[in-house]
C-alpha cells in the first residue's frame, strides 16, 4: 500500500538541511519527500496528494521517530558511491548527510578488456576493497543499517552475482540488489528531486525530468499521468569508448583503451552509430520535453567526474543547450590524452565519447537543455527506498 506524503520543503526542522548529495555538513533545513517510492517487489509504486497541513495529517506520527544512521552503496559499472545520513524512515525523511564520497572503479572497462564476459579478479579485488574503506568510514560515523545496489555490468557479468553472493553480502553483509533499469529511473528520480530541492531549482515534483548515465546504460525518468515513466538504454560512458576504438576507428579495444585524439568525423560516425543502437525516443518522454504548458528541467545527476559532469566543465556551465554541448566537442576534438589532462578533465581518454553520448541523447529526444546537479550516484534515492531497507537491523551489517 502506498502513502502519501507532504510536498518537498512542506516538513521544515531546526535540526539540519539536506545538502548537495556530494556535501557535508549539513546546515538547517529537512526534507520530507511527496512523492517518495514506497519500493516492492521489482519495481516502485508512487502517489501524489498535495500538502496542506502537518506530516501527521497523513497519517504519520506527529512526534518524529528515533533517527537511524543509513549508508546506501551505489555500485556502478565505473564508479562506487556511498552516501551516509540519518534518516527518519516512517517519515521517510533525510535529516543530514554525515559523508558521502564516489571512487572510481572500471569494471565495464575491464570486462571489454578481457573480452570473455566477466569482469576478472583484479578489477572485483579493487572494487571490494574500495567498499571495504566506505563501509568502515559509514561505520565509524554510526551507520547502523547498510544496503547496496549493483547496476549494468553486474547484470550481464559471468562473475559479477558471485561477487555480490560472497564479497558484497557474503563479507560486508551490504545486502546488494542486482536492481532492473526500471529501478535505476526510480531511484534516480528520487535523488534528481532531492538534489533539485536542495539547489533551489522551483520546477516541482512534476516539472523534473531525471537522467542518470552510468558506465554501462543510463536512464531518463519523469512523473507521467499513472506513474512515473522510465527509459533506460544500455549504453553508458565506457561502452561508448569502447565503440568508438573499434566500431569507429577499427582499432582493438583490448590493445588500445584510448581513441585519443579523436577527429570531429570521428564522434559524428560515434553519433551516427550510437543514434541506431539506441533507437526511438518512448512517446511520453517527446511529449514531455514537447509540452509548452507543462514546461520541464532536465536534471542530469552524478558526480563531476561523470558524463554531465564532464558536459559541464567543457560547456563551463552548469546547464548547457545541445549547441552549446557540440561546440564544445568540436573545440576538444583533436586534443591528444595530455592536452585534456592539461584542460583539467580526468579520464581522459572517455571525455569524447562521454560528450556525444550526452549529445546523442539531447539530439535524439529533442531536448532544449539540462542541467547537472551533482550526486552520490542514486544515493540519496535510495536512503528513501522502502523495499532496500526492509530487513531487521541487526541483520544489516557484519
Amino acid at each position: 500500500m502506498t502513502r502519501a506524503l507532504p510536498r518537498l520543503g512542506s516538513a521544515r526542522s531546526a535540526l539540519s538541511r539536506f545538502p548537495a548529495p556530494c556535501l557535508a555538513p549539513t546546515r538547517g533545513r529537512v526534507l520530507a519527500f511527496a512523492s517518495v517510492a514506497l519500493c516492492a517487489g521489482s519495481h516502485c509504486a508512487w502517489r501524489w496528494q498535495e500538502s496542506r497541513g502537518s506530516v501527521c495529517a497523513f497519517g504519520m506520527p506527529a512526534t518524529p521517530e528515533k533517527a537511524v544512521v543509513r549508508a546506501a552503496y551505489d555500485i556502478g559499472s565505473g564508479l562506487s558511491k556511498v552516501q551516509v545520513a540519518e534518516v527518519e524512515p516512517r517519515a521517510r525523511t533525510i535529516l543530514r548527510v554525515l559523508h558521502a564520497e564516489q571512487r572510481q572503479c572500471l569494471m565495464r572497462e575491464a570486462m571489454a578488456l578481457r573480452g570473455d564476459g566477466s569482469i576478472g579478479a583484479e578489477a572485483l579485488a579493487e572494487c571490494a576493497q574500495i567498499l571495504r574503506e566506505m563501509k568502515a568510514r559509514a561505520e565509524a560515523l554510526g551507520a547502523a543499517e547498510h544496503a547496496a545496489i549493483a547496476t549494468a555490468v553486474f547484470r550481464e557479468a559471468s562473475d559479477g552475482q558471485g561477487f555480490l553472493d560472497a564479497t558484497v553480502n557474503g563479507e560486508l553483509g551490504l545486502r546488494a540488489s542486482v536492481v532492473s533499469q526500471r529501478v535505476e529511473g526510480e531511484i534516480g528520480f528520487l535523488t534528481a528531486v532531492a538534489a533539485a530541492s536542495d539547489a533551489g531549482v522551483g520546477c516541482g515534483e512534476r516539472g523534473v525530468v531525471a537522467w542518470d548515465s552510468g558506465g554501462g546504460s543510463f536512464q531518463v525518468s519523469a512523473l507521467g499521468g499513472t506513474g512515473l515513466d522510465v527509459w533506460g538504454v544500455h549504453l553508458g560512458s565506457a561502452s561508448a569508448t569502447a565503440l568508438m576504438v573499434e566500431a569507429v576507428q577499427g582499432r582493438s579495444f583490448a590493445e588500445e583503451q584510448s581513441p585519443n585524439p579523436c577527429s570531429i568525423d570521428d564522434c559524428l560516425a560515434l553519433a551516427e552509430r550510437m543514434r541506431a543502437d539506441i533507437g526511438p525516443a518512448p512517446g511520453w518522454l517527446l511529449d514531455r520535453l514537447a509540452a509548452r504548458g507543462d514546461p520541464v528541467t532536465v536534471i542530469a545527476i552524478g558526480g563531476k567526474t561523470g558524463a554531465f559532469g564532464n558536459s559541464a566543465q567543457a560547456c563551463g556551465k552548469a546547464m548547457w543547450t545541445a549547441g552549446e554541448l557540440w561546440a564544445a566537442i568540436e573545440c576538444l576534438a583533436g586534443s591528444t590524452d595530455g592536452d585534456l589532462q592539461a584542460a583539467g578533465f580526468t579520464t581522459v581518454r572517455m571525455i569524447l565519447p562521454k560528450l556525444v553520448l550526452v549529445h546523442t541523447v539531447m539530439s535524439i529526444v529533442g531536448m532544449e537543455s539540462a542541467r547537472h546537479l551533482p550526486s552520490a550516484g542514486g544515493c540519496a534515492g535510495m536512503l528513501l527506498c522502502d523495499s532496500l531497507w526492509a530487513f531487521s537491523p541487526a541483520r544489516s551489517s557484519h
